[in-house]
Order: C-alpha cells, then sequence, then structure tokens
C-alpha cells in the first residue's frame, strides 16, 4: 500500500490510501494543523487497521500551501521512509486528488531511503514579534 499525504490545505490534513497496482482503496480528511501530520498519519494507518510496514511509498503534495505545512509533511515523510527503507515522492495536488496507476511506476523509479528535497510554493515568512515585514 502507498499513502500521500496532503497539508496545503490551512486547517487540514488529507491522507490517501492506494493498493499496490496505485488504486485509491481510501481517501480521509482530518481537521487539524501542519504540527498534527504525525499523529493524523498514525490515526489514518489505525483506522486502515494498517501497520507501518505494510506501506510501500509514501507521497507528498509540494508546490502548493504554506511553506512550513510543506516542510513538516515532508519531515513525517522522510523520517518514515528513512526508517522503514521506503520511497519517498513528492507530487502534486491534482495526482493526490485524482491518484492514477501510473504513481507506482513514479514509486519504483525512487531510492527507498533517500530523502525528497521539495519544491515549496515560495519562501518561508519569518517575522520578528511586533514587526510589520516592512521594518524588517
Amino acid at each position: 500500500m502507498y499513502v500521500l499525504i496532503n497539508a496545503a490545505v490551512r486547517g487540514e490534513v488529507s491522507f490517501c490510501l492506494l493498493t499496490d497496482q496505485g488504486t485509491l482503496h481510501q481517501q480521509e480528511t482530518y481537521p487539524g494543523q501542519n504540527k498534527d501530520v504525525i499523529t493524523l498519519l498514525a490515526s489514518f494507518l489505525s483506522s486502515q487497521s494498517l501497520a507501518p510496514d505494510a506501506v510501500s511509498g509514501i507521497g507528498v503534495v509540494e508546490g502548493i500551501g504554506g511553506f512550513t505545512s510543506t516542510r513538516i509533511a515532508t519531515l513525517v515523510a522522510n523520517t518514515f521512509g528513512y526508517v522503514h527503507d521506503l520511497a519517498v515522492i513528492g507530487i502534486s495536488e491534482a495526482v493526490f486528488a485524482d491518484p492514477s496507476p501510473d504513481i507506482v511506476s513514479a514509486f519504483a523509479a525512487a531510492t527507498p531511503g533517500i530523502p525528497l528535497h521539495p519544491a515549496y510554493s515560495g519562501e518561508p515568512n519569518i517575522r520578528i514579534k511586533g514587526q510589520s515585514s516592512k521594518e524588517q
């Protein structure tokens, strides 16, 4: 089974579970913030009665959404992939919304255990408390 993570939408984290043939098995959206990705992933896998070692690869939506959300989702996927020696790939929001069996070849082409270096939608927005971005 393959797991896809989408943390690009503010206030929710979504997961897709794909079969080994790349067809959609289950999709769920949870209310939560980017900081909740790891606990929500554990809840999602548990709700599917799926042990972590049953996952064959992880895909992460990149290039859209907040910088921090992309960073955290990628960090969780990379850590999970490293620990379980899995392929981690970046995907578009369109692929997440409508996965096709072609995604299996993307996982097969990726090297397990090698971290994903995500594409971000923009620069991080870092501010000093009490100052506007113009004052920095």
